[in-house]
């Protein structure tokens, strides 16, 4: 199996961990955009992995806009099952994809190479 099957699989698995765990009421709002941070995560290696000639320039609005989409769904689906609002859950599910795309922007070369399975960025001389 490819590695970008296996980054959307993961993506796929904790997008489906997020609609089990979030139909439990009482669920932290923190925890649940931890959540969301970790669909950031595995979604921006699926993307990456993906949109090979893309740039971490145009991963990261990806990434935010696919994220925001399926908050938007998930939330949509199970409507009424929390006590917050529908705003609040999506903006606590946002926060923890803007993590994600900040964060990145801040890790090591090295590890950045890894996640996003690139040998090199785009602004790296080349060899």
């Amino acid at each position: 199996m490819s590695a970008r099957w296996i980054w959307t699989l993961a993506s796929i698995a904790v997008y489906s961990a997020i609609f089990l765990f979030a139909r439990f009421p009482g669920v932290n709002p923190w925890l649940y955009g931890l959540l969301y941070g970790l669909l950031g995560t595995v979604l921006l290696g699926a993307i990456s992995r993906w949109w090979v000639r893309g740039s971490a320039a145009l991963w990261r609005p990806a990434m935010l806009g696919l994220g925001s989409l399926a908050a938007a769904g998930e939330i949509g689906l199970r409507v009424g099952t929390r006590s917050e609002s529908l705003q609040q859950q999506w903006m606590v599910a946002l926060l923890g994809l803007l993590t994600v795309a900040v964060v990145m922007r801040l890790t090591p070369l090295t590890l950045t190479r890894r996640w996003l399975g690139i040998e090199r960025r785009v602004h790296d001389r080349g060899v």
